[in-house]
């Protein structure tokens, strides 16, 4: 057994059991033993992405840094700074896919069905449509549309 499979399985043995639904679970019900491992996948994911995002402005900085190299010192030092810091960055991201890879087929075998990333949104149940839910509601639609503007 690898090491991250360990981790998982050592994570996951620690909050089995402390489900609050007792012997009515089915594989898409929420525990607290399924939430922490979606949660590390989760959480990997958005760290990959965000190694991504500064792995592409560091490409971006070196690439202009190149174009307007004179044969300085300095200027040949963050050349290779930056050169280091996209392999270390390249280096994570294979961790990264690694992990993910693993940590999803874990979830697959331990809980009997895919990963898939929990999507929050708009209470189906007219029960919970209360006037506090859809002023929220359009008040999120509201700045949501200028954001994206």
């Amino acid at each position: 057994m690898d090491n991250v499979t360990k981790a998982l399985t050592f994570v996951a043995d620690h909050f089995a059991g402390f489900e609050l639904s007792g012997n009515s679970t089915t594989a898409d019900t929420y525990t607290i033993e399924k939430g922490s491992i979606e949660n590390m996948i989760r959480g990997a994911e958005v760290a990959q992405n965000g190694a991504k995002k500064l792995l592409l402005t560091i490409v971006s900085r070196l690439t202009g840094r190149i174009r307007s190299f004179k044969g300085g010192e300095v200027e040949d030092t963050r050349i290779q700074d930056d050169s280091n810091s996209i392999k270390k960055l390249h280096e994570q991201d294979v961790a990264f896919e690694s992990f993910l890879k693993k940590s999803k087929q874990f979830y697959k075998s331990r809980f009997g069905l895919e990963y898939t990333r929990r999507v929050f949104g708009i209470p189906k149940d007219s029960s919970q449509q209360t006037a506090a839910i859809q002023e929220a509601m359009e008040l999120i639609a509201k700045y949501d549309k200028a954001k994206a503007a």
